[in-house]
Parts: C-alpha cells; structure tokens; sequence
C-alpha cells in the first residue's frame, strides 16, 4: 500500500502538484506525458532518490524520509536506465545483483536466490543468454535483462522508467501483458513511464496522465 500527501514533486519548480491518492490494490499503471513533464521526476520521488518539493509518501503507512535505504530495497525497485554494462559480467552475474537486498554482509546467494534469478531467466526467455557477457547483448535484449533484474529484487512496488524503449513490437506487446500477470498473480503494483500506448492500453489497470503538473487518472474500463 502506497500514499501520496499532497505531494509535489520537481526541481526548481513543480513538474508534479498536490498529488493526492491512497493505493491499497495490485495493479499494472500507466504513466503518460510529454517529454519533461516529470514522469521519471515522479518515479524518483516515490523511490526516494528525490526528495519532495511538498508533501508526503507514505509506504505501508510509513512515511518514506523515516524509511532506511536497506528496508526500502524490500519495499520497491526502481529501474536504472543509466546503468553501464560491466564487461566483465555476464547476463547471470548481472541478474544475480538484484538479490543484493537478500544476500548479507558477505553477498553469498542462497538456493532460494538462484532459482529466483533462474525463474525470470526462464521468464523472460534469457536462458541462451544466461552465460554471455553483457557487452555482447543487444539494447533491446539488455532492456529485457535490466526488466528482468528489478523483478528478481522480489518487491511490492516496482517503478519502470521506459522499460521497452529499445524492444521490437513483439517484446513490447509480451512485456507488458508479464506485467499485467505479475501484478495481479503476485500481489505487485508496477507504474509504468511509458510513451509505448498503444502497447500497454489493454493491459493497464490504470492510466496516470500528466499535463500541466496535474496528473490526471483513469481507470482501463475494459479491465474493470
């Protein structure tokens, strides 16, 4: 369960204002607006990689600012569209990170880490990629990989920044309907930052539109 407090969000203005709302179902949402209107701005904030102009994020009824940095690895993941390949790790190596949360002081992966890096291999259809190394991936593939990886981290709430930019229409179209499945068979919510409409418009809960720092939200009547 997510809350927003009358919550603005930005830099040196508001690209987000008093936003108001309280989820407390799973659900796939949709995050829509042109360029630079805040939408990976708003991703941030509920990560709590920004702080907030104004206004409050409550997670499970905790304020996020009273949240540490190793219990909010628990509670939501936010994708990294910045990350740089590693030459030196392969797709394994790469998708075992996101079980770092889990591992301990010493980073030792556990059965139950491993076959939850190898049930989002077997997922997303990465098993003839499993032992390359990642400067050999594709941008399509790597974005798969990186989907993959924020999923094996295993959290309620997943935030993805444009998770199939670089994807041909078939990934897209299989992406999102993942999502759907994952949202409403493992108890997730997952915002989505999408200029991909046309992929995900069946298979969204929920559209979060922003324009003029107000978002404005639909529910998908089809999927009601």
């Amino acid at each position: 369960m997510f809350e927003f407090i009358d919550l603005s969000v930005g830099y040196q203005h508001a690209f987000v204002s008093n936003f108001s709302l309280r989820n407390d179902h799973c659900k796939l949402i949709a995050l829509s607006g042109n360029n630079g209107c805040g939408k990976s701005t708003l991703l941030k904030t509920i990560a709590g990689l920004i702080k907030p102009l104004h206004g409050d994020i409550l997670l499970n009824a905790n304020n996020l600012n009273n949240i540490s940095i190793k219990n909010r690895a628990h509670l939501l993941t936010l994708n990294n569209l910045q990350t740089e390949r590693n030459v030196f790790l392969t797709v394994f190596d790469y998708l075992c990170l996101g079980r770092l949360p889990y591992t301990g002081l010493l980073g030792k992966l556990s059965k139950i880490d491993i076959a939850k890096v190898n049930e989002y291999i077997t997922l997303f259809n990465l098993d003839k990629f499993k032992y390359q190394y990642l400067n050999c991936i594709s941008e399509g593939e790597f974005q798969r990989i990186q989907l993959a990886k924020c999923l094996i981290q295993d959290t309620a709430l997943i935030l993805l920044d444009e998770p199939t930019a670089f994807m041909d229409m078939e990934n897209k179209y299989s992406t999102f309907r993942t999502l759907r499945k994952l949202a409403h068979h493992q108890g997730k919510t997952i915002i989505v930052a999408t200029h991909d409409l046309p992929f995900i418009e069946e298979e969204a809960d929920e559209f979060w539109h922003i324009q003029h720092s107000i978002v404005q939200i639909s529910e998908n009547r089809v999927n009601v």
